[in-house]
């Protein structure tokens, strides 16, 4: 297992621990559905790559977004969302995030994005 750290914020506790499952053989894994969670997370786990819903509970997933963005180690981003509209796509792009799925996602393809994201890590 590599010293990679994912954190995966997603209110869909199924998805949510079956995307943990897959990522464990390989990465350091926390997990939450709640978006005020999340964020003691980015602080107290420090990961360094966060998989993230934008429509969570306890905070907006944007909120979520420029906090992670503005840390001064960001992690890299990766988000899963229903409504991946050009206004979304736009605000997450901001934020220089590259890796978009829409929910439901194929949990593979979600794995395989995990795991492209670590190799361009330094």
């Amino acid at each position: 297992m590599s010293g990679i750290k994912v954190l995966i914020t997603d209110p869909n506790e199924t998805l949510r621990e079956s995307l943990a499952e897959l990522l464990r053989s390989r990465f350091t894994v926390q997990t939450t559905g709640d978006g005020s969670e999340a964020l003691s997370l980015l602080q107290d786990f420090g990961p360094d790559i966060l998989v993230t819903d934008l429509m969570l509970p306890g905070i907006d997933g944007f909120y979520l977004l420029e906090q992670a963005y503005r840390m001064p180690s960001p992690p890299e981003i990766m988000v899963v969302t229903r409504h991946l509209s050009s206004y979304v796509q736009e605000k997450v792009l901001y934020f220089g995030i590259h890796s978009m799925l829409r929910k439901p996602y194929d949990l593979m393809a979600a794995e395989a994005n995990v795991r492209a994201i670590a190799k361009r890590l330094p």
